[in-house]
């Protein structure tokens, strides 16, 4: 890690991080209203979107196009078959050998889905501009970036994997493997302190969804809950980080340096201006 460098870029760091996590909480809100609840995993969206552009596939082709582990894609086509957005048949005389292919209501709800993606890019352009800006990563006009409608979000998928992946491997060891709490510590860190209700409407979970995020943060020592000392606000509670909370930020930064070029890569393609869709 070069802390160095996260010192010297906290802030704009920090703020590309909460831009990014804002980013995320749109993407997955619109990813569950299209897809259905529990199909947000960045590797269940990679693995219907490449379902949708041919196919069908065997696991180990999904396993190879996209990158992930056996399990891993085992077990997002688990859900993706629970879902009744894929299906699988035998190939071969054994039968054990089979393929994966979407349902056709996994066709109309990924067409769905990239429906709504198409229209987010636009509306969201301002909050990857910022991400961008503050990654020191602008537009490109490089044409080999220019991707077809699944190609974007299959791109995003596989970035924010990667960065998942890392963040989750680096971060459960403080207690903190998820994303609304890697979120929540990015939040409270750019805010100083924050309320609860703050981070609610950023997490958009209910109070009491977000109350056991904090809670959970709380025990792991990485936030502390105080009263607010605003005169004739006795009831009111802030977050502030602790020590090893603020360390929780910093390997999040430290992450995002060492995945901002792949995020930057994956990003570019949705501006509007960048381009050239054909489904």
């Amino acid at each position: 890690m070069d802390h160095r460098i996260v010192d010297e870029q906290r802030e704009s760091l920090t703020r590309a991080l909460v831009a990014l996590g804002r980013y995320t909480v749109e993407l997955t809100e619109i990813v569950d209203q299209s897809l259905g609840h529990g199909l947000t995993g960045n590797r269940d969206v990679q693995i219907a979107l490449t379902l949708s552009r041919k196919g069908p596939f065997t696991p180990g082709d999904l396993r190879e196009i996209t990158g992930a582990s056996r399990s891993t894609v085992s077990r997002a086509l688990k859900r993706l078959e629970v879902a009744g957005l894929a299906s699988r048949r035998p190939e071969g005389r054994d039968g054990r050998r089979f393929v994966v292919s979407l349902t056709p209501k996994g066709r109309r709800q990924v067409a769905a889905l990239l429906s709504r993606l198409d229209d987010h890019y636009v509306s969201a352009e301002p909050l990857v501009k910022e991400a961008l800006d503050l990654l020191d990563a602008g537009p490109t006009d490089d044409a080999s970036r220019v991707m077809d409608a699944v190609g974007i979000p299959v791109a995003m998928a596989a970035a924010g994997a990667a960065w998942a992946s890392a963040a989750t491997q680096a971060l459960e060891p403080l207690g903190v493997g998820d994303f609304a709490g890697q979120f929540t510590l990015a939040l409270v860190s750019l805010y100083g302190t924050a309320r609860p209700t703050q981070i609610a409407d950023e997490l958009r979970l209910t109070p009491g969804g977000t109350s056991g995020v904090l809670t959970r943060l709380g025990s792991a020592g990485l936030i502390t809950r105080r009263h607010d000392l605003t005169p004739g606000d006795r009831r009111g509670v802030v977050v502030a980080l602790t020590p090893l909370g603020q360390q929780a930020v910093d390997i999040q930064l430290d992450l995002l340096v060492a995945h901002a070029a792949a995020m930057s890569d994956a990003l570019r393609p949705t501006a509007p201006s960048a381009r050239h869709l054909s489904r």
